[in-house]
């Protein structure tokens, strides 16, 4: 619950990723471009064509933005973990929502792996995303190569549950 009289939860959804970025803020869109990063994590972002800069800090579940003297908290939501409870998909897969490329795979079939291991690096829009096992589990399946390229909602991965013993 804020304690701040003026802070209120504000629903973020990215509506497009190309050609340009677009967020929604509640029911307002917005176009995004980062145009600048510099040293302790300074950023300069375009919003909609107005040039606004601050500072950011980003952990595995948050986001703190700095900005015009006010501070925005972001709640980092990962949309597998969201549609699903958190669990992954209920056959355990693992589905880009977004087109891109692999640059990394960090695991092989039949690999133990712990909820948040690293099973895949992938670039899309220029940026980056290591993406996490969303259950601890065995890894059934990898449907990717490094420096392939993939389309929104193909398969990546799949970790099934460790079976009991």
């Amino acid at each position: 619950m804020p304690t701040d009289p003026e802070s209120k939860n504000t629903q973020v959804e990215v509506v497009a990723r190309r050609p340009e970025l677009r967020v929604r803020l509640d029911v307002r869109e917005y176009t995004v471009e980062l145009i600048g990063e510099g040293p302790e994590d300074t950023v300069a972002v375009l919003i909609d064509g107005d040039v606004h800069s601050g500072s950011r800090f980003v952990d595995r579940d948050r986001i703190w933005v700095r900005t015009g003297g006010r501070t925005f908290v972001f709640d980092r939501v990962n949309p597998i973990a969201a549609a699903t409870g958190g669990k992954g998909s209920a056959k355990g897969e693992i589905v880009s929502d977004m087109p891109g490329t692999v640059v990394a795979v960090h695991v092989k079939e039949g690999d133990h792996v712990a909820t948040g291991d690293a099973l895949l690096t992938i670039e899309s829009m220029k940026l980056q995303i290591t993406i996490g096992a969303e259950r601890d589990g065995v890894v059934a399946r990898i449907a990717v190569e490094p420096n392939a390229t993939f389309d929104r909602g193909a398969l990546l991965a799949i970790v099934r549950p460790e079976e009991s013993s």
